[in-house]
């Protein structure tokens, strides 16, 4: 009758460098290549339209760290959870890289 109960195992835990790296480099590729675009075709005539040549690298930088941050959660997460996170991730970056890139936009064409 003197049993003592079992203690779960604690989950394992996330890797954090790997988490903060695919969650911080689409933001930091969109605003440095958009500063970097605007600033090597500061005297074209397009009226920035070099610019937009950062959407679909941003695209594909969020994509791929969208990869390295599904590997880095499904350590502790399965499932729904690891999918319903995954959309969540993509959706997040691409509100966020947008709004940084609009952002640099009129930062740097004002």
């Amino acid at each position: 009758m003197d049993e003592v109960p079992e203690i779960p195992a604690p989950p394992p835990e996330v890797p954090r460098g790997r988490l903060w790296a695919s969650l911080g480099i689409p933001p930091g590729i969109t605003i440095l290549g958009t500063i970097i675009l605007s600033v090597a075709f500061r005297d074209s005539h397009n009226y920035g339209m070099e610019i937009l040549l950062m959407l679909p690298v941003g695209l594909i930088a969020i994509i791929t760290c969208l990869v390295f941050f599904i590997l880095a959660w499904r350590v502790r997460y399965h499932g729904r959870t690891l999918v319903l996170t995954a959309i969540g991730y993509f959706l997040g970056q691409i509100i966020l890289c947008l709004c940084l890139w609009y952002g640099c936009c009129f930062a740097v064409l004002a």
